[in-house]
C-alpha cells in the first residue's frame, strides 16, 4: 500500500528504479492466498500504471504484466475493477499520439484485452460488493479502443458488430427502463469511440442500420436521449457521408428545441460535423436548423 501511495511523490527517474526491481515481487502477489493482499497488489499495479506506465513498457515486462492483469480480471470484483483501470491507464500511456499509424505497444494483446473486458463486464457475481465490473469494464474497453492505433483498425470493426447485437438487444422490452438506459448509456460510448476509429470501413447499409438503432432508441424513450446523440455523433464524424440528412433531421431538431444542455450541446455539434461533410446539401435544411438555433443563442 505504501509503495501505491507515493506513486505520485519521488523523482520519476529514482521511482522507477524501484519499480523495475519490485515487478516480479508484485506480479508474484496476484498469487497470495490472502485477499486483501491481491487486492492491495492490483490497486498498487494501478497506481503504477497511472503514474509509471513508461516503465512497464519494456516488451517482455509488458508480456509478463499483461498476462498477471488478464489473470487478475477473474478474480474477486474488487480486484478485477483494480485490473480494469490497470488496463486503462496503459492504454492511455501507450497512446500514439504523432504518428497513429505506428503500432501501440498494446497492439500486440489488444484483441485479447478487449475480449477478457467483455467477459468481464457480463459478470454478476459483483452484485451486492459495492463494485460495477459492467461499468469498469465498458470504461476501460472504451478506452483501449479511442487510445488504439491504425494497426489494429481491422480487429475495431471486427467487434463493431457485436457490440451493436448488444445495443439492439438492450431494447428488449423484458428489461426494465433504468437497466436498459444504462447500458445503453455504455454501449453508445463504445459505439462512438469504435465509428470514430472505423467508420471509415462501414458501408452505407450498415451505417443505415446504425441509424436505425440508434431511431429505435429514441422511441424506446420517447424523446432524444444524451446517449442515442453520442453514438449518432460517432457515426457522423466516422462515416457522415453515408447518413441521409432527412433521416435524422427530425431528431436533431427535437434536440435543439428540448432545452436540455447536453443534448443541445450534441446537436450542435452533428449539425457542425455535417454541414463540414455534406456542404452545399445542408442548404436544404436551413429552415430546420437555423431557427432552432438562432433561439438557443437568444435563451
Amino acid at each position: 500500500m505504501a509503495l501505491g501511495s507515493i506513486t505520485e511523490g519521488p523523482p520519476k527517474l529514482q521511482f522507477s528504479e524501484v519499480i523495475v526491481a519490485t515487478a516480479p515481487i508484485l506480479l508474484d502477489l496476484f498469487k497470495d492466498q490472502s485477499v486483501k493482499v491481491r487486492e492491495a497488489n492490483a490497486w498498487v499495479l494501478a497506481r503504477i500504471c497511472d503514474h509509471h506506465a513508461d516503465v512497464l513498457l519494456e516488451p517482455n515486462t509488458l508480456k509478463n504484466i499483461m498476462f498477471h492483469i488478464l489473470t487478475a480480471l477473474k478474480d474477486l470484483p474488487k480486484i478485477s475493477a483494480y485490473c480494469c483501470q490497470a488496463l486503462e491507464k496503459l492504454a492511455v500511456a501507450c497512446e500514439p499520439a504523432a504518428a497513429p499509424q505506428v503500432q501501440s505497444p498494446l497492439s500486440t494483446y489488444y484483441k485479447e484485452i478487449l475480449q477478457h473486458l467483455e467477459a468481464n463486464g457480463n459478470r454478476t457475481d459483483f452484485q451486492g460488493t459495492g463494485v460495477d465490473l459492467t461499468l469498469t469494464s465498458y470504461v476501460a474497453m472504451t478506452t483501449v479502443v479511442q487510445s488504439s492505433s491504425e494497426t489494429t483498425d481491422e480487429i475495431t470493426y471486427e467487434l463493431l458488430i457485436p457490440t451493436l447485437q448488444k445495443l439492439e438487444s438492450s431494447l428488449d422490452p423484458e428489461l426494465s427502463p433504468e437497466r436498459a438506459a444504462y447500458l445503453q448509456d455504455l454501449l453508445c460510448g463504445l459505439v462512438q469511440v469504435m465509428l470514430v476509429k472505423i467508420g471509415y470501413k462501414a458501408t452505407k447499409p450498415l451505417v443505415t442500420n446504425i441509424v436505425m438503432v440508434v431511431i429505435r432508441l429514441f422511441k424506446q424513450a420517447e424523446k432524444v436521449t444524451e446517449n442515442g446523440l453520442i453514438a449518432l455523433q460517432g457515426a457522423v464524424v466516422g462515416c457522415g457521408q453515408h447518413i441521409d440528412i432527412p433521416e435524422v433531421g427530425q431528431y436533431i431538431k427535437h434536440a435543439l428545441e428540448s432545452k436540455q444542455k447536453d443534448s443541445t450541446k450534441l446537436a450542435c455539434g452533428i449539425i457542425s460535423d455535417l454541414s463540414g461533410i455534406h456542404q452545399e446539401k445542408m442548404s436544404e435544411f436551413l429552415d430546420d436548423f437555423v431557427p432552432c438555433l438562432l433561439d438557443i443563442l437568444r435563451d
